[in-house]
């Protein structure tokens, strides 16, 4: 993450697929509401075009559009609660995780930062 940045990147497949889950049956109870947040805050979004199609998914190669997304964007992190579909941690430099463990790893490294000392240099 750049700065304490976090953007998300997607592409207008990505999109698609959002908001094709949330009109599913189970997410009927947040759907609407869910559906109004994202195209409320679609222009925060980073929007991605990948410039290669990517095979590397085998299970359910619908999912190789968030590869594309992540390398086309040259994200850090593809963050992800259908961890089962991607067998590997890593892909081109974009580390596969979930959100529970982005967080946790996040939370670590501001931990770590946070128990360093501090130091000044004076030039007097």
């Amino acid at each position: 993450m750049e700065k304490g940045l976090l953007h998300l990147c997607v592409t207008k497949e990505i999109m698609g697929e959002y908001e094709g889950v949330l009109r599913r049956a189970k997410f009927q109870s947040i759907n609407e509401k869910a559906l109004k947040y994202l195209k409320k805050n679609q222009r925060h979004f980073i929007t991605v075009i990948p410039k290669e199609k990517i095979s590397a998914l085998k299970d359910d190669p619908d999912d190789n559009i968030f590869l594309e997304c992540s390398v086309g964007a040259r994200a850090d992190y593809l963050l992800t609660g259908n961890i089962k579909h991607f067998p590997f941690k890593k892909y081109r430099g974009t580390a596969i995780m979930t959100p529970k463990e982005f967080i946790d790893s996040v939370s670590k490294s501001l931990f770590e930062m946070k128990k360093k000392p501090k130091r000044a240099l004076s030039t007097n």
